[in-house]
Parts: C-alpha cells; structure tokens; sequence
C-alpha cells in the first residue's frame, strides 16, 4: 500500500518515496492522534497540517 501511495504522488517507488509516504500514514497518526495526553489543539487538524507539510515540502530524494 505505501509503495502505491507513493508511486500516485511522485510515480516513484523508491525507498526515499515509500519512507516519506510512511511518515504520513503511520509515524504522525501514531505520535499525534495515539498519545493519550489531553491536547487544547484539535489533533485531527494538526494531523492534516503534519501531513500537508510532509508532502509539500518534504517531497523525497533519492
């Protein structure tokens, strides 16, 4: 799933893509919406501004 997640934003299935698309949908879920701390920030919105980022200016070299 991440190689394909990667290979329909870049057309790359290299290590660099399918690590930066994990970064989305595994590392920042889990750091940000899996920590039970109460938060006074929407999770959910700072979630979708993480991922944002990523893909914007994050986009993989390799």
């Amino acid at each position: 799933m991440l190689r394909r997640l990667a290979r329909g934003l870049w057309q790359r299935e290299d290590r660099a893509a399918i690590e930066t698309v994990a970064v989305c949908v595994v590392d920042l879920p889990t750091a940000i919406l899996i920590n039970r701390r109460e938060r006074v920030i929407d999770p959910l919105a700072a979630l979708e501004a993480a991922v944002r980022g990523v893909l914007r200016d994050a986009s993989p070299r390799g």
